[in-house]
């Protein structure tokens, strides 16, 4: 019975964002801000929370910054850290989770470990995650 009438969304990437303004919904509200540097992301959405939320996240590990592994080790104390390197998929997820309405939906597509590393079985079951592939 319709769509959301609002859309808020985050982009790093200057040149995709103007692709995706120029074909946006007139009810989209386009942020700049990288999502691995929390005070950016805290910076453009603020306390907001949201009913839906949908990604199509960068996967793997990756290096990030100090402010990055204290909010991931905040948002999911049980994380395996190896030195500066993070599961990637797994913060967008978090922040995204840390943001969701309860009750809310939420879409994304991740790599496989997400959906079947032994190491992540907390993460899932903790979150109340129903994973449909």
């Amino acid at each position: 019975v319709g769509g959301p009438d609002h859309y808020v969304g985050v982009e790093l990437d200057r040149k995709l964002a103007s692709q995706c303004v120029a074909r946006a919904h007139p009810a989209v509200e386009l942020h700049m801000a990288d999502v691995l540097q929390p005070d950016a992301l805290k910076a453009a959405l603020g306390e907001r929370r949201f009913r839906v939320a949908m990604g199509n996240p960068p996967f793997g590990i990756g290096e990030v910054s100090q402010a990055t592994q204290a909010r991931l080790k905040e948002l999911y104390p049980q994380v395996v850290q190896i030195k500066d390197w993070a599961r990637l998929d797994l913060y967008f997820l978090l922040e995204s989770l840390s943001r969701l309405e309860r009750p809310g939906e939420i879409a994304f597509i991740v790599a496989a470990p997400i959906v079947q590393d032994p190491s992540l079985a907390t993460f899932r079951n903790g979150h109340g995650i129903t994973i449909c592939l």
